[in-house]
C-alpha cells in the first residue's frame, strides 16, 4: 500500500508556494500547491494517514475522484486525482485502511496521489503533522 509519507514512496511536489502554472493563487501567492503529491503507479491501493469518519467520497473537479476523512479533532485528510475510492460517506476507518487506488483523475498530469490535511478548511503542509519533512 501507499502509505502517504517520505518514507513509503517519493514525493514528487511538496506544499506550498510554486512556479506550477496549473496550480491556483492561494494565500498572496501567484501559485500554491495545497497538499503534497506522492508518485505511484497507477492502480496502487492507498493506506490511510490517520483514522476517522469518510465525509467525502466520489468525483470532485480538479481533485477527480477523491475521499475526505474527518477525525474527530476536526483534521480532514483528502485523497486525490484516485482511480477509484474503497470506502462510502459516513464509513469509519483506522490508519492504514484501503481508502483508495491510485490514479490520474481530475487535474493531474499523471499517475500520483494527492495528500492534503485541512484544519479549520485552511490546507495544512501534511509532512509535520504525520511525522515527516517532505
Amino acid at each position: 500500500m501507499v502509505e502517504p509519507w517520505p518514507a513509503r514512496a517519493p514525493i514528487i511536489q511538496k506544499f506550498g508556494p510554486t512556479s506550477f502554472q496549473l496550480e491556483p493563487a492561494y494565500g498572496g501567492y501567484l501559485h500554491f500547491h495545497t497538499g503534497v503529491d506522492i508518485l505511484a503507479t497507477y492502480g496502487t491501493p492507498i493506506a490511510a494517514a490517520a483514522g476517522g469518519i469518510v465525509t467525502a467520497a466520489g468525483p470532485a473537479l480538479d481533485f477527480g475522484i477523491r475521499v475526505e476523512v474527518t477525525d474527530s479533532y476536526g483534521l480532514v485528510e483528502i485523497y486525490a486525482h484516485m482511480s477509484s475510492a474503497a470506502v462510502a460517506i459516513g464509513q469509519r476507518v483506522q490508519q492504514g485502511d484501503k481508502v483508495g487506488l491510485v490514479g490520474s483523475t481530475g487535474l493531474s498530469i499523471g499517475s500520483h496521489l494527492h495528500l492534503q490535511f485541512e484544519v479549520g478548511g485552511v490546507p495544512t503542509d501534511p509532512m509535520p503533522l504525520i511525522g515527516c519533512a517532505a
